[in-house]
């Protein structure tokens, strides 16, 4: 059908829902399930999944993992500003959506390709990701006002008062998309690897295209204004009252509240490692906590509609601005609650370890988090004639303190646990053999039972068990300058920490600890380098202990693990994260779908989508900020790995810039704002009443 055919306007007629939102919601849903099940799983892909071109780990720190997250999320959020000019002076919302939607799919399409693609033709995984995220990026971006804007327009006089109720179906179609792939995608990195879990989210965009498309015939189509008709009004009396108004809101006060709450995929997924994930009788992995926040949303947006808000009515009228308001500052006490849990976490932790099993039954926090239960630590397969390959496992003690140590318990019983891969070599290749064997039992473990597997994996591995290893402590703040020379005669000079040896224990393929002893030595970390194993080419460690001396701290007495002092020791409960994600939740509910809303009923009918861009421009300044704050907190990382804003003090400097944030919004909400509310096929309309209504009286 001809675009002319298509219809321009609503009829204002029309009391009912229009009949093309169903397609529009169906759309952003699968949408949303793909960029909220890549986003989801992102910070910890980069922190534990990421190679190199050799299949070795290349994984990223803390710092820099939460800063690239931010800074993708902060470019899926700036690119709305282009996408709504491109909307509304060229494409109009529905092109500007089908056409940009294509360059969504070829972002999925790099980060399902770099499981294979990257190794293969000598790049590493890393260029592949971050051609992907740049082209999600842009795609997402790009139609993310068009969208929200895309809804409003369906709506005229007729049925303009259905509008608040199909922006919360809108908004419940996000959370249900967000909330399957946050629980799904998960598992299918753990379980299959990288190229299902990114995998499955582009097929989804791929659906979400095709159901926009099958709307076509059903959607109202707003024309685009055109370059000087969007130049005209944008810069009219009434676009620069708009944006007067809106500016301060969405590129001042909003950003933060979007600084704390997207690092629910970032801070809150690191925290979620170092907690007791045994809830509710699920064991949830650290980056499926996410998902509390879209099944919370589905569950709060009607008890909100029903319940909270007609509550607030016998008190206050709970306008926009009086929502946002109430939002911004319970935020503040969502990151109170992390700030707390921090502080009680407390324990040791392993710091970085060179080569990690991908089977998933070994995890690196398994070898201090208690008594060895056959599936601590498993690394990939080694080269033991190589000693730079010998697998390193570095330990920071507890406290992020130093403390005086004069013994290392190992125990390396250790389980042959599932099958572990072996890297794909084509026939006639060196290695081939050993890959044609693993295929050989893969084949005939397939066809064994339950039972039968389940005995094969639960026999002592003796030869994987570590045999040989050599301890080695960090003296607190020692550090020296070290100068390498690479193959290409390249030299480089960096600071590094100091590592004395402290000695070297030998291991019998048992069940119980064993200890080596030395003089007591203040240390700040403790580093194992595994040199030998009973002959297998895959290390396994069961637990470690860290032995000190003298009088054990508060803390350290309370979690009842002294006088080990790299246990994990107490870890709280994922309740209390849950208990943050519902407040945290609840603000989302006052802040996220109230611009939303107010974005759309705020601006001139032309400037639409360009509204919208500046509302998402305050979501990207708001992670840009934070992805700021990591960037110069890695810069200002010592050699001990200690930042400025450790532990529980990263959380208390956000929730304190969130409520000083709190506080200027009061005073701009009762003092400044002046609103003006616009419908598409109507004239606007503005009396004092509506302005008062619209948030000009906050208190």
């Amino acid at each position: 059908m001809a675009e002319h055919n298509y219809r321009t306007t609503p009829d204002p007629t029309n009391t009912r829902m229009p009949g093309g939102i169903p397609y529009i919601i169906g759309n952003e849903l699968a949408e949303r399930f793909s960029f909220y099940g890549m986003k989801g799983i992102l910070v910890v892909f980069m922190t534990k999944h990421l190679l190199d071109s050799a299949g070795r780990p290349d994984v990223m720190d803390q710092e820099q993992a939460l800063a690239t997250y931010h800074l993708f999320t902060a470019g899926a959020y700036f690119f709305p500003i282009i996408g709504a000019m491109i909307s509304d002076v060229l494409l109009g919302k529905y092109r500007t959506i089908l056409f940009l939607s294509l360059m969504y799919c070829v972002g999925h399409a790099c980060l399902a390709m770099m499981d294979a693609a990257g190794p293969m033709l000598g790049m590493g995984m890393r260029p592949w990701m971050f051609a992907g995220l740049l082209f999600i990026a842009m795609g997402a971006g790009a139609i993310k006002p068009c969208v929200s804007a895309h809804v409003g327009d369906q709506f005229g006089t007729g049925n303009k008062h259905l509008l608040t109720q199909i922006f919360n179906w809108f908004y419940f179609s996000i959370n249900l998309g967000a909330a399957a792939s946050t629980l799904l995608t998960p598992v299918l990195l753990v379980k299959v690897g990288p190229w299902a879990a990114f995998g499955l989210p582009g097929v989804l965009m791929a659906i979400a295209t095709f159901a926009f498309w099958l709307g076509r015939n059903k959607f109202i189509h707003i024309q685009p204004a055109g370059l000087k008709n969007f130049k005209k009004e944008t810069f009219s009396p009434e676009g620069l009252r708009a944006l007067k108004c809106l500016a301060p809101l969405f590129l001042i006060f909003v950003p933060m509240f979007w600084a704390l709450f997207d690092q629910t995929g970032g801070a809150w997924v690191l925290q979620a490692e170092s907690m007791n994930r045994d809830f509710m009788g699920v064991t949830w992995l650290q980056s499926q906590i996410q998902a509390i926040n879209p099944i919370l949303i589905l569950t709060l947006i009607p008890v909100f509609t029903y319940l909270v808000y007609p509550f607030m009515r016998r008190f206050f009228a709970p306008t926009p601005l009086r929502k946002i308001g109430i939002g911004l500052g319970i935020t503040a006490l969502a990151f109170g609650i992390s700030a707390l849990i921090e502080t009680r976490i407390s324990g040791g932790r392993v710091d970085s370890i060179s080569s990690t099993s991908s089977v998933s039954v070994w995890s690196n926090a398994g070898i201090i988090d208690g008594p060895a239960d056959g599936y601590g630590w498993a690394s990939e397969q080694i080269d033991w004639s190589d000693p730079k390959k010998h697998p390193e496992i570095v330990l920071r003690l507890r406290e992020r303190a130093a403390w005086t140590i004069d013994g290392v318990e190992l125990n390396p019983y250790a389980l042959a646990g599932p099958l572990a891969p072996v890297k794909k070599v084509i026939e006639g290749e060196e290695g081939y053999d050993k890959y044609a064997a693993f295929k050989d039992e893969k084949a005939r473990r397939k066809g064994l039972s339950r039972d039968q597997r389940e005995a094969l994996e639960n026999v002592p591995d003796t030869a994987g068990m570590a045999r040989s290893v050599t301890v080695y402590i960090h003296p607190p703040g020692e550090v020296e300058e070290v100068t390498k020379t690479d193959d290409d005669g390249e030299v480089t000079t960096s600071t590094e920490l100091v590592w004395i040896e402290v000695g070297v224990i030998e291991l019998l393929p048992e069940d119980r600890r064993q200890r080596l002893s030395f003089d007591p030595v203040e240390a700040t970390k403790v580093k194992l380098v595994i040199t030998a194993t009973g002959g297998e080419a895959i290390a396994k460690l069961g637990e470690v202990r860290v032995l000190a001396t003298g009088q054990g701290s508060e803390l350290a007495l309370k979690d009842n693990v002294w006088p080990d002092v790299a246990g994990a020791g107490f870890k709280p409960s994922i309740g209390w994260q849950f208990i943050a994600y519902l407040v945290i939740t609840s603000a989302e509910i006052m802040v996220s779908i109230v611009c939303l809303e107010f974005a759309y009923t705020q601006s001139p009918p032309k400037m639409k989508s360009f509204i919208m861009g500046v509302y998402f421009m305050g979501v990207a300044l708001g992670n840009i900020f934070v992805s700021g704050v990591n960037f110069i907190l890695g810069l200002l990382k010592d050699p001990e790995g200690n930042t400025p804003l450790d532990g529980a003090l990263y959380y208390w400097a956000f929730a304190g810039l969130m409520l000083a944030t709190f506080v200027a919004y009061v005073f701009f909400a009762k003092f400044f704002y002046k609103g003006k509310t616009y419908i598409q096929g109507e004239n606007a309309s503005e009396t004092q009443a509506e302005a008062i209504a619209e948030g000009s009286d906050l208190t």
